[in-house]
């Protein structure tokens, strides 16, 4: 064999791993990937690996209400959800740790302008508290609404199918990241049920009601506020659930959108035993609701 052939793919061979090495396998949200050398994370951040105790369980389950939205009170809207955004459109940017390869170890917030401008807002993961944010989590994207002056983001574990835990908001006036406790607990994994205005999701889910009352209600919850209010509920043998999840056995959600920011429409299903990751309730009715 010719040594030079040899040689040239040995040379190929080794860039080949180091761009490997260099780059995440996988992107996530399609948003951009950089990564960095430095395996270190913020001093208010804990890693994944760390033991977590008891005391930082409770202190974690301290910061949830202990009680569902149990009435349908509209809050109040107010002009400042008008407010013009000083950026046109935003983006997170991910630092990836280049040695372990899902590990997200920063965050920046930018900001686009029309002319082609991009402006560093914040550095995401050096606004958190210490222990506020769970090991492994990173924030993506929830909602990026046009108006109102503020951004949603939900936590995740990267390159996983782990569900979202917290929702926090940015304020791009005060510049300040906050925990919203209300809007945490009505699984907003769910982003695809988000009103078109950006500033309101939908939920047949609360972590916090009993397990047998779980898929009977319906609420709209306000990101913009942090309060939620229940909209609907069903009878015993109803439920918003249309089935059980074959990828981890968690209840899928059934059909609901928004048709317009006023009013939203959704599937109810007759409650069966669902025994296992094949079954799904069958469809009752459709209904429409004006909020």
């Amino acid at each position: 064999m010719n040594k030079g052939v040899v040689i040239t793919g040995i040379g190929l061979l080794l860039l080949l791993v180091i761009f490997l090495r260099a780059y995440p396998s996988e992107k996530q949200n399609n948003f951009p990937l950089q990564t960095t050398e430095t395996a270190a994370l913020p001093e208010n951040i804990q890693d994944e690996d760390e033991e977590i105790d008891d005391a930082f369980l409770a202190r974690w389950d301290a910061r949830y209400p202990t009680t569902c939205a149990t009435t349908n009170i509209a809050p109040k809207s107010g002009d400042a959800r008008d407010a013009i955004n000083p950026h046109d459109t935003y983006e997170l940017v991910y630092h990836w740790d280049s040695v372990h390869k899902n590990r997200i170890i920063s965050q920046e917030l930018v900001g686009h302008s029309s002319t082609g401008i991009t402006t560093l807002v914040a550095n995401m993961l050096a606004l958190i508290p210490p222990d506020s944010l769970w090991p492994g989590y990173v924030f993506f994207e929830y909602s990026f609404p046009q108006t109102g002056g503020k951004l949603f983001f939900s936590t995740h574990i990267p390159h996983s199918g782990a569900p979202s835990v917290d929702v926090y908001s940015y304020d791009l006036r005060t510049k300040r990241l906050n925990f919203l406790p209300n809007s945490s607990i009505y699984g907003p994994q769910f982003n695809e049920m988000i009103s078109p205005d950006g500033l309101r999701y939908l939920s047949s889910y609360c972590r916090t009601e009993p397990f047998e009352e779980r898929g009977r209600h319906l609420y709209v919850v306000d990101l913009w506020t942090d309060t939620a209010r229940l909209v609907k509920s069903l009878p015993p043998g109803e439920t918003f659930i249309q089935g059980v999840s074959g990828y981890d056995g968690s209840a899928v959600e059934g059909e609901k959108e928004w048709k317009n920011n006023s009013t939203i429409q959704f599937s109810v299903y007759k409650e069966h035993d669902l025994d296992n990751f094949s079954d799904e309730n069958s469809l009752l009715r459709v209904e429409t609701l004006a909020l």
